[in-house]
């Protein structure tokens, strides 16, 4: 290599003859490469393999690896091939040599750093929202991975006879643990800025989970609520599969080594039936599991449960370069690439399609779906992997190749930029997928060329020795295990540091489903009657005679039974104005018992109310969280995905509601509207929302609840529904879509409207958003407000009952 050659050639050079010089494999990145037996090939003309180094290396014609392999000779020269390792004179062996004619291998295969490019790209695009099923693009890498990390440790014994597993995992580390620890760094402090600070310390513990490499049972066994489904996911959520990776990294070649011990031979058939039986088992749990009640985060997390990508790959592995010493008799070698590399471009296609159709929340791809995965992969990379046929070429554009020898990066920082983007600068739709593409491209840029490369090609070479003389004793002695602890120390300290001093989270984190239910189902009354006379009550009735006045019902709705005039029938409309501000304990002399009912947006008004809560209103709390007002065996339809059964604490949601009304409330607070945005499967029947079915339905289950209360003698009051803050994907769009809230409102409001004299209607929106329709963070006070988008803590349901909701509920019952 000469100082004139341009920067590229150079670097393609050095990858194909320094067994540094190409990144080897992880979850996302890498280079795939590969050099000659011993550098001498390349420097002296008069150097030849031996049949020792030949015959460890037999392949099928046209073969190629897909990483660097430093036995692999490369040259039109070796046109023949030794049955294993064979003496100069076979005759004193008595073994006959077998001569086999090959093809020689390329020596770099840029196919596959294409396919990392469009796997990383399908996985971006799903972050967005652009592509529903590109989480696949995952799976790929795992095959891919298991593919060429088998290859390397394989290699490694046929050349040298052992393993080091000192030095198999420190090339590990420098590849993957250098840009790890400047992402995680970078998140973490930028938490200080942008993420509310009740957050921090999730966040540390995602980070040092991430530093372990145990993010992915950390997300498992994090027990995470009902709101914690909610909110913002974690900058950090990504590392799952880096995990994953770093996990088979450390356990697979323990599992290899201890194979290579007790099998001197047939090593490679002993490790294809221990790789295959492992997958196929892995594989079998997936599916078993899927077919229970079992969390399908737990599947799409759990080490366990996607082994079987991994396991795929190695399996390949073993079979991909058959050494003829593991070979009982000789083996005819069949010119097999061009059919592979079809086969192999042909399995690109039901990926693609999967990419396109599949959804990770649905039970079906995990009984069947990731499997498919996992063997179109493995198709695809035993195609790809020959160098040959039209797929290779596409795939080897060099375009493509720089976007994969960068993948691993672009991986790292996509997915924190996206959360920040999102979050904090409330980017949307095109801005956000420009932003994300653009910065992450660029700080992957970045990490490739300032921390990954030069770490990886540096560290752990000889140094001189003047240099050396004045290291420290444990530097010289373990040079790249000292300096990466030294990096792990610095990380773990300024994660610690940046998100220190955070404030709590908000009480209703904390509350899981069970214990918020058993909340609503206790016995007994939650009111303290002690400012009251005895009997005293709020009147719900009106004087003899007075007519309540009607509205005609549309004709989506079932006629309202007739019944007794309300405390509201001297009102001239449903609406309190939103102004309004009557305080009950003026208004009557004592307390107004508030019965909360509907979903958990009214249930964080309730749970654990303070003292500090005004002496104008008393709540009792008998909603259930993630229950609207449909059926409980309802199914709720986020635009693009799978239904999704309500929970099945729902089924408990009117005995709660029986309990409150013995407790003799003066009004119910019915909160309503979050889940009903959605369409909906009411049995077994798509329902749409601005359909005149799906209103139909709305307002007589609506409409039902009333007749309930007001059969106890207790009106209503209903909130419109406000704007929602930013939330989870899960939760899709519809929240945020201005026409489905008005439609639901629509719903409300002509309910209320059919019974003015039982009914009200309150409207929170200017309280809780401001002129652009977006939810308020914070109160003038500065008080937090709806952190997760849509509940209240205890001091921001305090802020919004003494301020406005108290007062709003007697100017329902004060006429204004």
């Amino acid at each position: 290599m000469n100082g004139s050659e341009p920067n590229e050639t150079a670097r393609r050079r050095r990858r194909e003859l320094d067994p540094e010089s190409s990144g080897e494999v992880d979850a996302v990145g890498g280079v795939a490469a590969l050099a000659g037996h011993d550098r001498r090939h390349h420097t002296d003309p008069h150097y030849r393999p031996s049949s020792r180094a030949i015959g460890r290396d037999r392949a099928l014609p046209g073969r190629a690896t897909a990483v660097l392999d430093p036995e692999v000779d490369a040259s039109p020269d070796h046109a023949t091939r030794s049955r294993g390792p064979t003496p100069p004179d076979s005759a004193k062996t008595g073994r006959e040599t077998v001569r086999v004619a090959i093809k020689p291998r390329p020596t770099y295969i840029p196919a596959l750093d294409g396919l990392r490019a469009l796997s990383v790209a399908a996985v971006v695009a799903f972050h967005l929202g652009l592509l529903p099923g590109g989480f696949i693009g995952v799976d790929v890498f795992f095959v891919i991975s298991g593919f060429l990390i088998t290859r390397l440790l394989l290699i490694e014994r046929e050349r040298r006879g052992s393993i080091d597993m000192g030095g198999f995992w420190s090339r590990r580390f420098k590849r993957l643990l250098p840009a790890l620890l400047v992402m995680i760094t970078a998140v973490t402090v930028a938490a200080r800025w942008w993420m509310p600070s009740w957050r921090w310390a999730g966040l540390r513990t995602d980070a040092l989970a991430t530093l372990a490499y145990v993010a992915n049972w950390r997300f498992v066994f994090s027990g995470q609520s009902y709101f914690s489904e909610g909110i913002v996911p974690s900058p950090l959520r990504h590392a799952w599969s880096l995990a994953i990776e770093e996990q088979f990294y450390v356990l697979w070649p323990l599992v290899v080594l201890l194979v290579l011990r007790r099998m001197n031979a047939r090593y490679r058939l002993t490790l294809a039936v221990v790789s295959g039986v492992g997958a196929l088992l892995s594989a079998l749990w997936m599916t078993i599991a899927a077919g229970t009640d079992m969390d399908l985060s737990r599947l799409y997390y759990g080490t366990d449960t996607r082994a079987f990508a991994l396991l795929a790959g190695a399996w390949l592995a073993c079979w991909w370069d058959p050494v003829v010493a593991d070979a009982p008799r000789p083996v005819a070698t069949l010119d097999t690439p061009r059919p592979l590399s079809r086969a192999g471009g042909m399995a690109l296609v039901p990926l693609a399609v999967l990419a396109v159709v599949a959804a990770e929340d649905t039970s079906w791809f995990y009984r069947v779906g990731f499997q498919m995965v996992a063997v179109l992969s493995t198709a695809a990379v035993a195609g790809l992997a020959t160098g040959e046929g039209r797929v290779s070429e596409v795939l080897g554009h060099p375009w493509l190749c720089w976007v994969g020898r960068r993948s691993y990066g672009i991986y790292l920082w996509s997915w924190p930029v996206q959360i920040y983007a999102s979050s904090h600068f409330g980017l949307t739709g095109l801005g956000l997928v420009v932003v994300v593409v653009a910065i992450s491209t660029g700080l992957a840029v970045a990490s490739y060329r300032f921390v990954e490369e030069p770490i990886r090609t540096t560290w752990g070479q000889p140094r001189p020795a003047g240099k050396r003389q004045r290291d420290s004793a444990v530097e010289l002695r373990h040079p790249v295990a000292f300096r990466f602890g030294m990096a792990i120390l610095l990380c773990g300290t300024l994660v610690s540091a940046s998100t220190a001093g955070g404030a709590a989270p908000p009480n209703y984190m904390a509350v899981s489903d069970k214990e918020a239910t058993a909340g609503a189902l206790a016995k007994g009354s939650g009111f303290d009657n002690s400012d009251a006379p005895t009997g005293a009550r709020i009147s719900t009735s009106v004087p003899s005679g007075t007519v309540a006045e009607t509205v005609p019902a549309p004709a989506t709705t079932l006629p309202v039974p007739p019944g007794p005039p309300g405390p509201f029938s001297a009102m001239a409309t449903a609406l309190v104005p939103p102004t309004a501000a009557v305080d009950p304990y003026d208004l009557h002399g004592r307390s107004l018992r508030v019965m909360i009912a509907g979903d958990s947006v009214g249930w964080s008004l309730g749970w654990e109310m303070t003292s500090e809560l005004t002496r104008s209103v008393q709540v009792e709390d008998r909603a259930i969280i993630g229950c609207g007002v449909m059926p409980p065996a309802s199914f709720w339809v986020v635009k693009g995905k799978d239904p999704e059964p309500y929970s099945p604490y729902c089924l408990e949601q009117a005995k709660a509601e029986s309990l409150g009304l013995e407790s003799r409330p003066d009004v119910v607070l019915l909160w309503l509207g979050a889940w009903e945005v959605y369409d909906h499967v009411v049995f077994g029947q798509p329902m749409k929302v601005y359909t005149d079915a799906y209103a139909k339905i709305v307002e007589q289950r609506l409409q039902e609840r009333i007749d309930q209360y007001r059969a106890a003698g207790i009106p209503t009051v209903m909130p419109t529904v406000p704007c929602f803050g930013k939330q989870a994907s899960r939760l899709g769009q519809e929240r945020y879509d201005e026409k489905r809230r008005d439609w639901v409102n629509e719903r409300l409001m002509a309910v209320a409207a059919r019974n003015r004299t039982w009914v009200r209607v309150i409207d929170p929106t200017d309280k809780l958003c401001d002129a652009d329709g977006k939810s308020i963070a914070e109160t003038p006070e500065g008080i937090a407000i709806r952190e997760d988008g849509a509940h209240f803590d205890t001091d921001s349901a305090t802020w919004f009952w003494n301020t406005w909701l108290a007062g709003q509920l007697g100017a329902a019952f004060a006429g204004v």
